[in-house]
């Protein structure tokens, strides 16, 4: 037994333990220290078997509450309450043995009902004028210990709301039904105990196995959790968490929700369900999203179906033995805005809901190291070895040829994947003489349309003219382009399906991904995405930052910035010809290209001003 802490402040001998780390969230705090009332340390020593004992009772329920389950946690916060107002085994055994005495004569006199709270108050309620207490305080020390322990054994939940409300009301716990029932359990079973310890201690006969307390369960995870909104104001917001998710979900007044955003904001509702229970809005406090932004990060990222069906606290515990990767905090911080959209916007669309009722907004995002892409620029190898003989393959429908001029555009243009994925041929136009490609949204004769796919831009920066470049001419595109126009095609690359989020490019990032494996570029971090830092390596030190920004669709955040859009023409195509990418031969590529999609060896029919430069 470790010995006693002297507080040097107050010369007072503390009982203290440094609680472990995994066992923190059931305390509620970092240590546990209880006073040993006296300044002698002789006498501390030996006061410290009793508190090192309720100590290591705290411990063993401890493990059982952050395993998770709400029989646990009840045990959990019943021998908490019972420890931290100094109510011990005499109690246990006095309030059994009145409330065996009082059911003894309420059947006697066959009184139904639950019990009066004061049969568990003795030393307050022994003078009460209610004469049948009076009888049963009287005779309730001749009862045998056998009769108490199986009339406890019997009583329904019921029989111990007093101390279960005050456990509820000494730990500030939500009064859910549930876990109500779990504690009124726990103390029940702590009563059967300590007659059984005062059984053995008078050595009247063998002490009987007890019985297993009811399994309490919450469909969902837990329901009681933290302080109450209501009982600290009063607040009724009249919609569970769900409802208000669903609210938020349905309101399509300006703008339909988008499917992928619809499906991450429901991930994120139905975990913080899960370790919460549906509770009212009004219920929602900072700890539990705290708690639930650090449980978000113990969760494994992408793994099998199976470890995702599983409940939180065992995705986190399988993620942690097995060192799976976690969670990304920016997926953790989506998890959040979550939330708080779902609460703010039903505090703005009703009007009798109080503002200070959002605790999502008082939990901060997690810290994100660095915004800037992580991923790595193609080098001349890689562009070398990625358009020697480029072709992918692929036997769900997308032709080699779609496949090929995507992966040509990607490093001409700096686009994103899904912005090549989603060119129609209107996208493609000519101004001053100068062939360009507009990203842009789709307009509005497009959006009217009930049948048509819509698309968007990641933000108002990569709406954007990007000129044409040289070799995409030399190669093709623009009768590639006029075919697709001509067809009479809505898409530029129509054998593209969308998913079921209306992205259309899902498919080609996998691909392309195995057409990197194959050619041995194995690097996690180069991705089709890797052609957007390959431009801006490229032409950084030859172009002015703001024309490379105003290509790729970048913002450095500056209001001058956001005054006319983009730019004239005819400089942003000098940058545009000044990429020079080292490595693949570009000869050979513009011959594959015209090949591939069928046209002659002849150029393509250019605008007057248009100077091709020589491949290298």
């Amino acid at each position: 037994m470790s010995a006693p802490f002297k507080d040097p402040r107050t010369g007072i001998y503390y009982f203290r333990k440094v609680i472990p780390s995994e066992l923190r969230a059931a305390f509620g705090k970092r240590e546990y220290k209880v006073s040993l009332g006296t300044r002698d340390p002789a006498d501390a020593r030996s006061k410290m078997a009793e508190p090192a004992a309720a100590y290591e009772r705290l411990l063993a329920h401890a493990k059982e509450f952050v395993r998770g389950g709400v029989t646990g946690q009840a045990r959990h916060y019943v021998e908490q309450w019972l420890q931290e107002t100094d109510r011990g085994g005499s109690w246990l055994w006095y309030s059994s043995r009145y409330v065996t005495s009082y059911t003894r004569v309420a059947s006697d006199r066959q009184i139904s009902g639950p019990l009066p709270d004061y049969v568990f108050e003795p030393e307050i309620r022994r003078q009460d004028d209610d004469p049948i207490m009076l009888r049963t305080f009287q005779g309730s020390r001749r009862l045998p210990l056998p009769t108490c322990l199986q009339t406890v054994a019997q009583l329904p939940a019921t029989a111990f709301a007093w101390p279960a409300g005050q456990v509820l009301e000494h730990h500030q716990l939500i009064r859910a039904e549930n876990m109500f029932k779990a504690i009124a359990h726990s103390v029940q079973r702590r009563m059967m105990e300590s007659i059984v310890d005062f059984m053995q201690e008078q050595n009247s006969k063998t002490a009987p196995e007890l019985p297993s307390p009811p399994l309490i369960v919450i469909n969902g995870g837990l329901s009681s959790y933290g302080p109450s909104r209501r009982a600290q104001r009063e607040v009724q917001v009249g919609l569970t968490i769900t409802q208000a998710f669903e609210a938020w979900r349905d309101y399509t007044k300006g703008r339909a929700r988008s499917p992928q955003l619809v499906q991450e904001w429901d991930l994120a509702v139905r975990r913080f369900v899960a370790m919460f229970g549906d509770i009212d809005l009004g219920d929602i406090l900072p700890q539990m999203v705290r708690d639930f932004r650090e449980k978000l990060l113990e969760l494994p990222g992408r793994t099998k179906k199976s470890i995702k069906a599983l409940p939180l606290d065992e995705q986190a515990a399988i993620a942690a033995k097995e060192g799976l990767a976690t969670l990304a905090p920016a997926t953790v911080n989506k998890a959040l805005s979550a939330l708080r959209s779902v609460t703010e916007h039903v505090i703005d669309k009703m009007s009798n809901v109080p503002l200070e009722i959002n605790a999502a907004k008082m939990a901060k995002f997690v810290e994100v190291e660095d915004s800037e892409d992580k991923r790595l620029p193609f080098d001349e190898a890689d562009m070398k070895a990625i358009f020697h003989d480029l072709i992918i393959k692929d036997a769900t429908g997308i032709s080699e040829a779609t496949l090929f001029w995507m992966v040509l555009l990607a490093p001409f243009t700096g686009c994103r994947l899904e912005e090549i994925g989603t060119l129609r041929p209107i996208n493609v136009r000519s101004e001053q003489g100068i062939w360009f490609i507009a990203v842009e949204r789709d307009r509005a004769q497009v959006r009217a349309g009930q049948d048509q796919a819509q698309k968007s831009l990641k933000s108002s920066n990569s709406d954007r003219d990007i000129p044409i470049h040289s070799v995409l001419i030399e190669a093709g595109f623009l009768d590639y382009v006029e075919r697709r126009r001509s067809e009479g095609e809505e898409w530029l690359f129509p054998d593209l399906t969308p998913n079921k989020f209306g992205k259309r490019t899902y498919r080609v990032s996998r691909l392309f991904a195995r057409y990197l494996e194959d050619l041995g570029i194995t690097d996690d971090e180069k991705v089709f995405h890797s052609f957007r830092h390959s431009i801006r390596r490229n032409l950084r030190g030859r172009a002015k930052e703001e024309m490379v920004d105003l290509i790729c669709g970048h913002s450095d955040g500056k209001v001058g910035r956001r005054y006319g859009r983009g730019a004239d023409m005819r400089p942003l195509r000098e940058v545009i010809e000044l990429i020079d990418y080292g490595g693949p031969n570009w000869a050979d590529v513009v011959a594959q290209a015209r090949k591939m999609s069928g046209f002659g060896p002849e150029r393509a029919q250019l605008a007057p001003d248009v100077q091709l430069r020589p491949p290298v």
